[in-house]
Formats: structure tokens, sequence, C-alpha cells
């Protein structure tokens, strides 16, 4: 588990491999523990939402393409109990939008 932390918000926790894949959209490296100064989070939370917008276009252009072959129901059945990584990333979006607006940082342990 890492937790991302701000004295702005609450403490948002992810398994580890979401919460890399989230660095990784923020522009920073995965190492765990760090932090990023209040005069970074601007720029993260454009990366975010840039990274995902990105990623719901990828979805959508997947989906179509799937809606066009053979239906496979098992495939379907996995895809409707899946939460994407942009409904996993809003929680930190939210802490992020927080710390700017208190002008703070952010830590992730």
């Amino acid at each position: 588990m890492i937790t991302f932390k701000s004295q702005a918000g609450g403490d948002v926790s992810y398994h580890k491999n979401v919460a890399l894949d989230l660095l990784s959209m923020l522009g920073r490296d995965q190492k765990v523990p760090s932090a990023m100064y209040a005069d970074d989070v601007a720029a993260a939370i454009n990366r975010l939402q840039q990274q995902l917008a990105k990623l719901a276009a990828e979805q959508a252009e997947a989906g179509q393409e799937r809606e066009a072959g053979e239906p496979d129901t098992a495939e379907e059945e996995d895809d409707t109990t899946k939460v994407s990584l942009s409904q996993r990333a809003q929680p930190l979006l939210k802490l992020l939008q927080q710390a700017q607006a208190a002008n703070t940082g952010i830590m992730w342990e």
C-alpha cells in the first residue's frame, strides 16, 4: 500500500501497482517515499488530467473495436466489474486540488 498525504486533506491509499501507475501519470518517478512541493502541484494536476483524458480516449477506442467484433460474454463480464484507473485516480486528483488551494505540498509513503 502507498498512501498519499497532505495537510490540505485526508490521506488517500492505493495498492502499490495502482499508486505507481498514478505516479507515472503525474510525471513523477516511482520512488517511495517521496514528495512534491506546493509549486509543483498545479503542473501535476494538469499532467494527471491530460493522462486521464488520453486513457479515456484509448478506452473508448478499444470499446468501439470490441463492439465491432464478436462479443465475448466472459470478457464483457470482467469489464463490468473492473474499476478503471480514471475512477481510481479521482480521490488523488481531489487531494491534489485541495493541496493546490491550500498552497501546500503532498507526500507519499
